[in-house]
């Protein structure tokens, strides 16, 4: 476990709302953060209008024969138009 310092005000508005949430003070603290925090299991936030836009023109390309890729291609272009995802367990 580790402790969270929080400034007295906060502290004391986050007690009244663990206690109105029926949580301890400890429960309310980590959801909050948990609420924060990307779940490693979603990536719609890699998925932003940039990128959808992106994909839709190589798949128009693709579903033309105009341009085919090799799966090198792929991963080289995946590497530069997606940040990498942040890990907090490492």
């Amino acid at each position: 476990m580790h402790a969270v310092q929080l400034p007295d005000p906060l502290f004391i508005e986050a007690q009244r709302a663990a206690a109105a949430n029926g949580l301890s003070l400890e429960e309310f603290v980590a959801d909050a953060v948990q609420l924060h925090l990307p779940d490693p299991e979603n990536f719609d936030h890699r998925f932003t209008p940039e990128v959808i836009a992106h994909l839709d023109r190589i798949a128009a390309d693709i579903d033309s024969g105009g341009k085919t890729y090799t799966p090198q291609e792929v991963d080289e272009m995946l590497v530069a138009t997606c940040p990498p995802v942040r890990s907090f367990n490492s």
